[in-house]
């Protein structure tokens, strides 16, 4: 009998691994969802904790058009963190190097983890060239629908952000977040932020910081074909409206 039920476990460890799809088929899913929105325009209400960086709640009017098209619209000065606002599967998956797996998290769904250079990351953890600190970041995936809920990045054992979203199935078959939260740490560490960022985000590299940023979605429009010309005046981390 005990020798029976060793049988039934090796032949059943196949199975199991059958149940962890490769990163390209993974990619290939998610990448899937993620088309079927050509273009939206959504209200964004964002608040904003962070040390030494004061910004009032805002009312934003955010565009967005595949594949990395952003504009803001907002009444007085708005800063918006590019990374929390799309959750494209290219947008850290690319990202990722050669030591990169998949594995299934404890509610069915799945995690990327894997190594990264910070400079490469379109969030600003850390900037020094060659000689940055490097990072390994953790992506959750939801497999009903495909998409990316939670992104995580950590630089030895400190966690420096770690994104999470709520869908809504906004139209049929489509589903985008109406809330994302996004917790920030700035380590105390020889590698510094780009004097630019830390002067634009009123940011001081004297110690560490720790911020969370909170964003809202509603009244989504999506599919209405938004011209490219429409975006020609954008940036693409933030925008300043005075």
């Amino acid at each position: 009998m005990r020798f029976l039920k060793w049988i039934l476990i090796v032949f059943a460890i196949p199975c199991f691994a059958q149940d962890v799809p490769s990163l390209v088929s993974l990619r290939e899913k998610v990448g899937l969802q993620y088309d079927k929105v050509n273009d939206y325009s959504v209200r964004v209400k964002m608040s904003v904790k962070m040390p030494m960086f004061r910004m009032p709640r805002k009312r934003i009017k955010l565009y967005f058009k595949k594949p990395d098209k952003m504009k803001i619209e907002s009444g007085g000065f708005a800063v918006i963190p590019k990374s929390g606002l799309t959750m494209s599967p290219d947008m850290f998956l690319k990202h990722l190097d050669s030591t990169t797996v998949v594995s299934i998290a404890e509610d069915g769904g799945l995690i990327i983890s894997g190594r990264v250079y910070a400079d490469s990351l379109d969030f600003p953890v850390a900037s020094g060239g060659e000689e940055s600190p490097k990072v390994t970041i953790s992506i959750h995936v939801k497999t009903n629908p495909w998409i990316i809920d939670r992104v995580s990045a950590r630089m030895d054992t400190i966690t420096v952000f770690a994104i999470q979203s709520e869908y809504e199935e906004v139209e049929k078959g489509i589903w985008l977040p109406i809330l994302t939260e996004m917790n920030i740490s700035f380590p105390k560490t020889e590698h510094k932020l780009p004097e630019d960022v830390s002067r634009s985000m009123g940011l001081e590299n004297k110690s560490s910081m720790e911020g969370k940023i909170t964003i809202r979605y509603s009244k989504y429009k999506v599919n209405r074909g938004i011209k490219d010309s429409f975006f020609e005046d954008a940036d693409t981390f933030f925008k300043t409206d005075k």
